[in-house]
């Protein structure tokens, strides 16, 4: 099936229904967007806690291997892997703990204006955020909704409390 309007071409790539925005309508998220959050923030820390694993045994390796053969060169590159592991820890933890209080806050907080596309470049690759009025960026989940925001066109997003996740959108009124 085929969205019909922009609020159905929200609902299909954010992920929300009409019960989820009439919860977040009233500040709240949904038992199931709080299910889906706790399903992610699991599945997150489930990866970061692998590539915790893996980094340290990679540390260990290379730090061994470089006392062994006195390879100041390995030795260096235990302590990039080292240094990978604490950014890896404190990427996943922190991602972790924001969505913790997401979770037990359950507010979401509503933005209103008009939305701009915002790209931004870095080597070859391009990332898109729509900023919403004339200061707050939301990231959007895929592509399809990053498209589905009209440049100039008013929105309603509606953000968790803590880590700015984007849960719901919708057109206001004069919105095509």
């Amino acid at each position: 099936m085929t969205p019909t309007s922009p609020l159905d071409t929200f609902m299909t790539e954010i992920g929300f229904t009409a019960e989820d925005l009439s919860a977040n309508r009233g500040g709240h998220l949904s038992q199931r967007q709080r299910h889906y959050l706790q399903t992610d923030r699991n599945k997150n820390a489930a990866l970061g806690a692998a590539l915790v694993t893996l980094f340290t045994l990679t540390t260990a390796l290379l730090l061994w291997n470089g006392l062994l053969n006195q390879s100041l060169w390995l030795q260096g590159l235990a302590f990039l892997a080292a240094i990978g592991n604490t950014l890896t820890a404190w990427m996943f933890g922190r991602a972790y703990v924001q969505s913790l209080q997401d979770l037990r806050d359950g507010t979401v907080y509503p933005l209103e204006g008009a939305a701009q596309h915002v790209i931004r470049r870095f080597a070859t690759t391009a990332t898109g955020s729509v900023r919403i009025g004339d200061t707050v960026e939301v990231q959007t989940p895929t592509l399809a909704a990053f498209k589905a925001f009209e440049p100039g066109a008013r929105y309603r997003v509606y953000r968790t409390a803590v880590s700015g996740r984007l849960v719901a959108v919708e057109p206001l009124a004069g919105t095509q």
